[in-house]
This record gives C-alpha cells, sequence and structure tokens, in this order.
C-alpha cells in the first residue's frame, strides 16, 4: 500500500492522506482494498494477467466492488505505461455498463440515478506510468463493479489500485474486507501445509527455492526476497489442499514467533512454518524432561513464569522463552534441539505472541501420564489421573479446541479441503472432564508408539525426515501396522460396522493380533494363567464379561485379559488383540445388478452365499454376517455387484490367515454355483454370462468394531441418578452420547429395541445376547504388524480341538505322511547298500588297484556299471547334504546372504577358492588322493575283500 501510495502521488493524484483502514486484532485481510468510517484512503498492489504466457479466463482483469453509501469516491488504477490498462464501470445490479475508458488524456462522463461519474486517463509526466481515475462527489446511490483489465493478459503485471472517499455511510467498527480470526483454524491449516511441504521438499530451503523463488522471478522489475500480500496467493495455490485459504495463511505465517506483520512473509517465517509439522517428535521429547524436572505442569509454569516481563495474568513472551525456558534446555538421546523461535510458534497454539500457561499443560499433558517419580497419590505409571488430558492423535501438541468458531472465519474456510490434523478423540474442556486414558499409546520414543500418538502408521512417521532414524524405523518394525500381513488388492471399496451403515474399514491396515504388544493392566479379579496358545487365550478373554484385550506371552505361555482401561506396551514375544475380530469380506462381481432379483431371490443369494464364504474359511455358519449383525447372511448391495460378509475370525487366526482362504479369486467358482443355483442369471446385465463373470475378493479388518463388546451389557445404569435411557440409530450415536455425559464411562446398546443405557466407571460387565456395550471412547490401535506365518503354527491351542475335528485331521494326516515315509524307508535302503557295495570300489577306483580275486575282469566291470559312481566321496552321516555338490556350490538351504561367496582380497579366501565359512565337500580328485594315501591301502583293500565276499553269498542266494 505504501508503494501504491508513492505512485499515486508521484502522478499528482488524490486528497492528503487522511486514514488508512486496517484489520484490528483478531482479523485477517480477505480483500485488497478496505473500507473504514470517515475521509479516508486505501491502496493495494493487484497482479494481472496469466502464469508462463497462458491466457486464462479473466487472467488480466481484476473487479473491485464499491458498495452503496460512498460520497467522494476517488478509484485509482496505476500500471507501466505499454501495458495498455482499461477501466470499465457497471452497475452491481442490472450488470449495465456505464462508462469505459483508458490511458489517454481523455475523460467520459454518465449520470447514473442523479450521481456524475467521471473517467479520466493519463500518463505521469515522465510517461512510464499511465493511470485512471474513477471519481463521483455525490452519495453512491446503489454498489458499482469496476473492472480493471490488461491490455496485454499474457503478461504477468502488477498494478497499484487506490480508493479514497470523504465518507462511507455503511461503514462499522471492523472495516470492509476483514474477517474473524480464528488462530486455531489457521494454525491447523498450516500444520497440514507443513506436513505436505516436508513430503515434498527435503528441507526449508528447498521449498522456499521451489514454491517462492519462481513466483518473483515472473514478475519484471521484482526482486526474489520476500513474498508480498498479493503474490502469497500463487505460493499457496501450488499445495494442492489449498483451495481459497491463502488469505488466512498468510496471516498466520506474517509474523511467526511473536514479530510484528509486516505484510510479508519472509524466507525465516517460511521456514518457520515449514518445520511446524516435523516439531512433533522434538517437542514430545521436551515433554518428557519436563516430567523429569518438575512434577506438575503448575510447577513448570511457576517457575518459568516468575520473570518480571511476564506480567500478572499474562503469558510468556517470546524474550522470555529464548532466554529463560528454551536457552536451558539440552535433549536427551542426541536428538537435534529445535530453534527457540520454532518452539515458540509450536506451543504458542493461539498464536497470541505469547505462551499461557494453558498452553504449557498441554504440551506437558502430551506425552503420557503424570510422572510416577513426583506422583503424590503414589498411582501407578499407568493409572489414569484426572490431570492427564486425552492424547492428540494428529493435532499439533498444544492446540486446543475454540468454543466457538466465528460465522466468517468459517466461511472463508469452507471451501478449503477437509482439515486432517483433527483430534480423534474428545479434548479437556469446560464442559467436563474428559477420562479417556492417555496412556492407551504407549510412551516410549518408538515409531510404532508416535504413530498411535499421532493417529497415522509407522510408514507415515518414518516417512518424516526429522523422524526416519528413531527405534521403529530402523529395522525394528519392517511391517506397517498389517499392511505386510493383509496383502489385499486394493482398499476396500464400501464398508459398514455390523451394528450400522456408517463406519469404513480401513482397508486392511489394523489385523486381528498384534505381535510384539502387550496390555499393561490386568481386569480387576482376574490373575494371570497359564494357556496352551494364543486361541487359548482369547477364548478366556472371550468367555470372561468386560474383557477387551487379550496378551499372550509365547515364552512363558502366559495369558492375561483386561479392559477398556488398559493401555497397551511393546513387548517382543507378545502376542495381544481383542476378543473378536470382525473381517470384512468383499466380493466384487462384474456384470451383475441385485437390484434386478426379487426379494425372495435376494434372500435366498443372501444365505448361499454365507454358506459359500463360511465353507472357504472353514468357520461356522453363524460366524458370516451382514451389515445388520444378521447371522448366516450377507449383504448385497444393491444396484452394485459388491457382496459384503463381516466373518467372525475363530481365535488364534489372523487376518492373512483368513484372506489365504477367501481372498483374491478362490470363492469364484462357488459365487457362480450360488448364482446359477438361486436362478439370479435374470441379474446378469446386457451381453453378460455366468462363464465369463469376473469375481474378486478382498479381506479387510473392521477396526472399530474391536473397541465394542459383542453381546455384552453393563449394569447398573445411570437412570438411578437422574440420566434417562433413550433410543439411538445405531451404537456410535450411542457412543457419542456417553462421550457428552461427564460421568458416563460405558454404554449399553441393545441392538433389538434401539435402546441406549450409560454406565459410571463402577457397573459391572455381563453377557447378553442382544446387547453390544463399549467404553466411552475408542482407544487408538497398536499401530503394529500381525504374527507373522512362521510361528502361525503355534497360534492355536490343539487341546480345544473337538473330537471331529482331530479325528478327520488324524485320517488326513496319516494318508498324507504313509507315502513320505514308504519312501524315506527306500531311501535309507538304498544309501546303505551303495555305501556298502561301493566305497570299495571308489578306493580301488581312485588308487588304481588291481585286484582280481574272484572272479575275472569282465564279471566285475558289468557289476560295476550297473551302479553309477557318485562324483565324490559320500560325507557321514553328520555331513550329508541333499544333491550333487562339487567344490564352490552352495546348498539351496545355506542361509548367508550378508557375505559373497568369492572375494579377491580379504579373510574369505583367495579368488576361486571357498570361503573359510562354507562347508567343505571332497572331490573326485580329493578323493582320488585319499585312496592313494599308503596309509589306508591295506585297510582298503581288506574292506573289499569282504565287500565281494558278501556280494558272491548275494548272487548264489
Amino acid at each position: 500500500a505504501c508503494v501504491a501510495l508513492g505512485l499515486l502521488h508521484a502522478v499528482g493524484a488524490g486528497p492528503p492522506l487522511i486514514s488508512r483502514p486496517s484489520c484490528p486484532a483478531g482479523h485477517y485481510r480477505t480483500s485488497p482494498l478496505l473500507l473504514g468510517c470517515g475521509e479516508q484512503l486505501s491502496g493495494a498492489h493487484v497482479l494481472l494477467g496469466s502464469a508462463a504466457g497462458q491466457v486464462e479466463a479473466d487472467g488480466g482483469t481484476v473487479t473491485v466492488n464499491v458498495p452503496v453509501g460512498i460520497q467522494g469516491l476517488e478509484l485509482r488504477a496505476v500500471a507501466a505505461a505499454g501495458l495498455g490498462l482499461s477501466v470499465s464501470v457497471f452497475d452491481n445490479a442490472t450488470g449495465h455498463q456505464l462508462l469505459q475508458g483508458g490511458g489517454a488524456d481523455r475523460s467520459t462522463t454518465a449520470t447514473w440515478m442523479g450521481a456524475r461519474l467521471v473517467l479520466l486517463g493519463g500518463a505521469s509526466r515522465g510517461g512510464e506510468r499511465q493511470y485512471t481515475i474513477l471519481s463521483c462527489d455525490e452519495t453512491l446511490p446503489a454498489s458499482l463493479d469496476v473492472r480493471v483489465t490488461s491490455g496485454q493478459p499474457w503478461v504477468r503485471s502488477i498494478v497499484n489500485v487506490s480508493l479514497s472517499c470523504k465518507e462511507y455511510a455503511g461503514c462499522s467498527t471492523i472495516p470492509l474486507g476483514c474477517s474473524a480470526y480464528n488462530s486455531y483454524e489457521a494454525r491447523s491449516l498450516v500444520f497440514n501445509w507443513s506436513s505436505w511441504a516436508q513430503g515434498e521438499y527435503s528441507s526449508a530451503d528447498a521449498a522456499w527455492k521451489a514454491l517462492c523463488v519462481p513466483v518473483t522471478e515472473a514478475l519484471q522489475g521484482v526482486t526474489p526476497g520476500p513474498i508480498p500480500y498479493y503474490l502469497w496467493q500463487g505460493v499457496w495455490s501450488q499445495w494442492p489442499g489449498a483451495a481459497s485459504t491463502w488469505q488466512v495463511a498468510f496471516k498466520f505465517m506474517d509474523g511467526l514467533a511473536g514479530g510484528k506483520e509486516d505484510n510479508k512473509v519472509d524466507q525465516e517465517e517460511f521456514g518457520t512454518a515449514y518445520n511446524l509439522a516435523g516439531l512433533y517428535l522434538s517437542m514430545y521429547i521436551w515433554c518428557e524432561s519436563l516430567h523429569r524436572s518438575f512434577p506438575t505442569s503448575s510447577a513448570a509454569w511457576a517457575t518459568y513464569s516468575n520473570d518480571a516481563a511476564v506480567l500478572p495474568g499474562g503469558g510468556i513472551p517470546f524474550s522470555v522463552w529464548e532466554s529463560k525456558v528454551w536457552s536451558g534446555y539440552a535433549p536427551a538421546g542426541g536428538f537435534t534441539k529445535p530453534s527457540a523461535q520454532d518452539a515458540f510458534v509450536y506451543v504458542d497454539a493461539d498464536g497470541s505472541g505469547e505462551v499461557s500457561e494453558e498452553e504449557l499443560a498441554k504440551v506437558f499433558n502430551s506425552c503420557g501420564s503424570t510422572n510416577p517419580v513426583f506422583d503424590e497419590s503414589g498411582a501407578g505409571v499407568h493409572e489414569v489421573t484426572s490431570e492427564t488430558s486425552a492424547p492428540l492423535t494428529t493435532t499439533p501438541v498444544g492446540l486446543d479446541q475454540p468454543s466457538a468458531n466465528s460465522e466468517e472465519t468459517m466461511e472463508a474456510l469452507s471451501t478449503s479441503t477437509t482439515v486432517v490434523w483433527t483430534a480423534a478423540v474428545p479434548v479437556s474442556s469446560d464442559d467436563g472432564p474428559t477420562t479417556t486414558p492417555a496412556q492407551a499409546c504407549c510412551t516410549e520414543i518408538h515409531a510404532a508408539c508416535l504413530a498411535c500418538q499421532a493417529g497415522s502408521s509407522v510408514a507415515e512417521v518414518c516417512k518424516k525426515p526429522v523422524l526416519s532414524h528413531i527405534p521403529g524405523c530402523q529395522g525394528e518394525l519392517s511391517q506397517d501396522a498389517g499392511e505386510a500381513s493383509v496383502e489385499t488388492d486394493a482398499a476396500p471399496e464400501v464398508g459398514v460396522h455390523p451394528a450400522s451403515n456408517e463406519a469404513t474399514p480401513d482397508g486392511g491396515k489394523v489385523g486381528c493380533l498384534y505381535d510384539g504388544v502387550a496390555y499393561t493392566t490386568a481386569m480387576p479379579g482376574q490373575a494371570s494363567s497359564s494357556e496352551a496358545g494364543v486361541a487359548a487365550c482369547q477364548e478366556r478373554c472371550i468367555k470372561t464379561p468386560g474383557c477387551i484385550r487379550f496378551s499372550f506371552t509365547r515364552e512363558n505361555s502366559s495369558c492375561s485379559i483386561s479392559d477398556s482401561a488398559a493401555g497397551w506396551r511393546l513387548l517382543p514375544g507378545a502376542i495381544s488383540g481383542p476378543p473378536h475380530c470382525i473381517a470384512l469380506v468383499q466380493t466384487r462381481i462384474s456384470s451383475v445388478d441385485f437390484s434386478r432379483l426379487s426379494e425372495a431371490q435376494r434372500q435366498s443369494l443372501a444365505q448361499r452365499l454365507s454358506d459359500v464364504v463360511a465353507t472357504a474359511a472353514d468357520i461356522p455358519p453363524d460366524a458370516v454376517g451382514d451389515s445388520y449383525n444378521r447371522r448366516g447372511r450377507v449383504t448385497l448391495a444393491t444396484g452394485s455387484p459388491l457382496v459384503l460378509a463381516f466373518v467372525d475370525v475363530p481365535p488364534g487366526q489372523t487376518l492373512a490367515g483368513l484372506k489365504s482362504l477367501v481372498g483374491g479369486g478362490k470363492l469364484r467358482e462357488s459365487v457362480l454355483s450360488c448364482l446359477a443355483s438361486a436362478d439370479a442369471t435374470s441379474a446378469l446385465k446386457a451381453n453378460a454370462s455366468l462363464e465369463r463373470l469376473l469375481v474378486g475378493t478382498l479381506v479387510g479388518s473392521v477396526p472399530e468394531a474391536q473397541c465394542f463388546l459383542l453381546q455384552t451389557m453393563y449394569s447398573p445404569s445411570l437412570a438411578s441418578g437422574g440420566w434417562q435411557d433413550s433410543r439411538a440409530e445405531n451404537v456410535t450415536a450411542c457412543q457419542a452420547r456417553c462421550a457428552a455425559e461427564p460421568l458416563c464411562q460405558h454404554f449399553t446398546y441393545r441392538q433389538d429395541s434401539l435402546e441406549c443405557t450409560l454406565h459410571e466407571a463402577s457397573a459391572k460387565a455381563s453377557f447378553n445376547e442382544s446387547s453390544i456395550a463399549g467404553p466411552r471412547s475408542c482407544a487408538p490401535l497398536p499401530p503394529v504388524g500381525e504374527p507373522p506365518d512362521s510361528i502361525e503354527g503355534n497360534l492355536g491351542s490343539d487341546s480345544n480341538d473337538s473330537e471331529e475335528s482331530s479325528t478327520g485331521a488324524a485320517w488326513w494326516w496319516l494318508w498324507t505322511l504313509l507315502p513320505i515315509a514308504l519312501l524315506l524307508i527306500l531311501v535309507c535302503v538304498c544309501g546303505l547298500a551303495l555305501r556298502r557295495t561301493l566305497l570299495p570300489r571308489m578306493l580301488l577306483r581312485g588308487a588304481n588297484l588291481r585286484l582280481g580275486r574272484q572272479g575275472d575282469a569282465e564279471r566285475g566291470r558289468r557289476r560295476a556299471s550297473k551302479v553309477p559312481l557318485p562324483p565324490y566321496l559320500p560325507l557321514s552321516a553328520e555331513e550329508k547334504r541333499p544333491g550333487n555338490m562339487g567344490p564352490g556350490t552352495v546348498g539351496p538351504h545355506l542361509a548367508v546372504k550378508s557375505r559373497e561367496l568369492f572375494v579377491a582380497n580379504g579373510s574369505s579366501g583367495a579368488v576361486g577358492q571357498q570361503p573359510p565359512w562354507m562347508p567343505h565337500f571332497l572331490g573326485p580328485e580329493e578323493c582320488g588322493t585319499l585312496a592313494g594315501d599308503a596309509r589306508i591301502q591295506p585297510a582298503a583293500a581288506a574292506l573289499l575283500q569282504q565287500q565281494q565276499q558278501r556280494q558272491q553269498q548275494q548272487q548264489q542266494q
């Protein structure tokens, strides 16, 4: 605006500057020009033209809306002389053109609704600039649209536009062109942008060069540097999630770390915004440092706020933060320490330029429960305290939900992409305490723990450059939350919860069992037990009302069960999981429309397809249900060739194991046979036949189902305290009502009556066939993979198998092993015979011995030709290996991958030699040398004589 005013005065324009409107505190600029009260002048730069020489629609035009009620209007547009600037004036209501003029020294006038409009064009003294002035001495009777158009729309150029007036009848305390600023929404928006920028560019400097420098280089006469307001849209729009939110992002970035806003985003402010999302781990380490130094957040605040610069009731300014809070902090474990400015922006959630006591408490409570070293109540590490807030999954630490969102801010953000970084669980507020345990996620510095707290996957955490070298990103966890253990061909396209039509499965990223995870707190009155396997431990959880997780340790076969209050931790050798794992089996059938079937056909087909899934998965028919939890049937998506089957995965089985039975195209023949038997050919589309139908199956988990307890209810209810039971559409709606009631810790939802009942923490669980129960909120699931297939045989429990299945399995194994056993016996007999008959002959052949006793040479050659000689001396029983392997060859099962077979220089030997770590096999040459040794020739001759005698006896028999 200052540059624009200078240019205006250079051409001898305008009245003296009386006032310049600006947006007050708590507001941001949404329009280049602002209108306040009284005599005023507002100026701005406007960017015209298209990028890269490409003409775009309206790329060379900007429209200024002049509101009704302005007295003494004077609107000016100034640009380079060669641009060919023109100005057109229209009636906003009718769209009728009133005036049009250019840069020539001429004026045009028009009388409009009693007001005289004058459009004057001219040039500066030196001729470098041209200008056009629209003026009106009277009060505008209606609104005008003034369009400023470039004569060269393929050229990017800057136009200075200013508006002055003597009075504005429609003014208010907030200038026109300002909107209410919600710092929470703005910070979340920039946090999202930061996450994207860090994934696209390796550093803040690289992001600046890629996003900002080209925007300024495209304009002639503009030196690369800080990005002003009128160029920021070109920077922000390169983010795919930008939409029309560039003004609020500019407000947030301009003046980060307590600096003053100067209507520009410089490279330092840009870098601070770039680092915002990547500071999570660093600030988590600082949070743990706070816990080691202070018993509570109040104690930390009392220490840091004890400074003369901190006013009573105020916050910690940046100067105190830098000199007192951040200067004395040294990260543990070799982690990088963020700059004081970056850390300050991260903690200052409301963007006020000060860190308040509440903001410091948010950070203090973000890394777990109260420090047990200072816990005055004597509670354990994993016990919930009233001071512990719920973990924010992907919202940056320190953010607090706004108490109310202004309509202006929400309208400005309404066209933006959905904000991803939101709290997945309720956060503390004045409406009531949140009792979601913060220890639902582990608190170690590990990729799995951070992924849990961030509400994302291990792969997403490790993708961040700042997090790529933490434990869990270096090979400790090679699978991402079950992605490798459930090899779905694609993410499920449609998903519903067994008790609702709203929940969506995650496409298999969450499995049925968690490898290397154990839950920390056992249910009251439920001690650890010794079980035969994972299946038996899971069965124990199923049979115990209120059990929501089990943990099995393979080393000692220990089994413990937990309720919803337990948190999890990483424990090698442990396997944990829910009592019931619900998997969604989606079968897509090409060229079929189920809406063409009659109701009777659909009912019959739904039952038949349910039997198909149950048979393929080797589970009881009642373990398959539809989207309404009706057993023994599946859901047929009307109008779409999609079959949805919800499978109760058997205890001890992984999701990958289920997919191996029903995934891919394994169900094709059974599904086609089912369609034919149900007389469903009428559902085939034109030119389609059963033989040509494509059938594909995807298998994914329903993670929401792991939060709820099937066939369970709690008692007593809160009705005795004045809360009345009510109806809810589904189990999710019932849980939402529990979350809104401060005293509620559990809920019960009756599927038959849709009745929703709330319960306190002291309520007891019991079994009820028509009910589903659950906690106040769902805890995050461990983002780890399922147990590998190599130990899957140990997951079940043989002791619990039924007699029928055991008998069938025994016969199956008997007929399978019998041929193998006979083959092994034959191999052993032949090997023994070869060992007895050929060893002496090999020794004699290698030593070129000429022994002619008991038989002529011709008969000996005939006998020798019946059995070929092996290429080298057989090894002893301890060294036997399969195959014909000479020197320098390695058996297929030699598990040595980290060393090369031949090394030119080094401990592995010279080129062509076997490394010392390789098993040594004797070749034919070495056998001959061995047989020629004088020390063993007598023994060889005696052995040969004995063997020939045996052969004679065998021939006589």
